[in-house]
């Protein structure tokens, strides 16, 4: 048996009429998720940027059980400047971070956290990358309004769950980010 620790509790994600449900974006901690299925019935789970479960393809865990699984790896940045545009924001990364200077990649999703100017906060929510160079990392978003960007701010991948009852009643699927800590 594994010791946890919990890092962060995610809302559990109930759905209902057999149909899939997605969570709310949460930033990755440690990419190792607990899920519980409750009594009600067994569920099928699927994770990424836009996920939607589906039976027979997804990670199903069976009703009143969990199951622990690494979904991601945690990662992150720290961005210096952005480039505002009316469809892409550009987000920059120091030039001392060698080379390339972050780890992210076109498809994940990233939110930013941290900046003096909130509107960056809000705007960089859940965002697909959209393009990567050594040392900036673009999403679309028309950020041509939001006052210049000062300081530093930390961009991290983002995730969401989906969560489907076996059948074509309801579950609720409980997810728990953890981190393993003995056992």
């Amino acid at each position: 048996m594994s010791v946890l620790k919990v890092v962060q509790n995610i809302s559990a994600v109930a759905c209902t009429g057999g149909n899939a449900v997605q969570s709310a974006a949460v930033i990755v901690r440690s990419g190792i998720y607990r899920f519980t299925a409750d009594a009600s019935d067994a569920i099928h789970v699927a994770w990424g940027g836009n996920p939607t479960a589906v039976d027979g393809n997804d990670f199903h865990i069976p009703k009143e059980n969990s199951e622990i699984v690494k979904c991601a790896t945690p990662k992150k940045v720290r961005i210096t400047s952005i480039t505002k545009g009316a469809t892409n924001t550009v987000m920059n990364i120091p030039l001392d971070t060698g080379t390339p200077g972050h780890p992210f990649a076109v498809g994940d999703y990233v939110t930013l956290t941290g900046s003096s100017v909130a509107a960056y906060n809000t705007g960089i929510a859940h965002l697909a990358v959209t393009a990567v160079t050594d040392t900036s990392i673009t999403v679309a978003l028309d950020s041509s309004a939001y006052a210049a960007f000062t300081g530093t701010a930390t961009l991290s991948n983002s995730i969401k769950f989906s969560v489907k009852p076996d059948g074509n009643g309801a579950a609720t699927g409980h997810i728990t980010e953890v981190q393993i800590v003995g056992g």
